[in-house]
């Protein structure tokens, strides 16, 4: 009997316990504020604060794998052209183009382009048939090479 009775009083002091505890979160919740989220972008390109930039900037050059080349073609190491190799840069282009505009001439036109080497300063000029057209292999002295195929009509 004793244990029963201990039981409801439990029981009810549990009952209580619980209808005070919602009681009292429906009396702190009127005194709840509420914010509204709102999304701000950290990166300045998206919106975000321009004093970011320099944060930013400086987080991905350090994540950055990617080493600049170094060799002879930096900026610093750049001289500027002579006006003399200017000169012979702009005469050099010049012939290879009246070359060029006589191949193309020459193979479009009345007359035939001909078989052979030509040879002009450091380039090298292997005009042959091939069974697709004529082909121009235009080869340099430093080992860069070019093969240009002009199809028959």
């Amino acid at each position: 009997m004793k244990t029963q009775k201990v039981q409801e009083l439990i029981k009810k002091a549990e009952r209580r316990l619980l209808i005070g505890l919602v009681f009292s979160l429906f009396m702190i919740s009127g005194n709840i504020n509420a914010q509204s989220f709102v999304y701000r972008p950290i990166n300045p390109s998206f919106g975000g604060s321009m004093y970011n930039y320099s944060t930013l900037l400086s987080m991905a050059e350090a994540q950055n794998t990617y080493k600049k080349n170094t060799s002879a073609n930096t900026s610093a190491t750049r001289t500027t052209p002579t006006s003399l190799d200017s000169f012979s840069d702009n005469i050099t282009r010049q012939i290879l183009s009246k070359l060029s505009s006589q191949f193309l001439k020459n193979q479009f036109g009345e007359e035939t382009l001909k078989e052979g080497t030509y040879q002009y300063g450091d380039l090298r000029l292997d005009v042959s048939n091939g069974r697709d057209g004529i082909n121009v292999r235009i080869i340099d002295n430093k080992g860069g090479e070019t093969v240009i195929t002009i199809p028959f009509y």
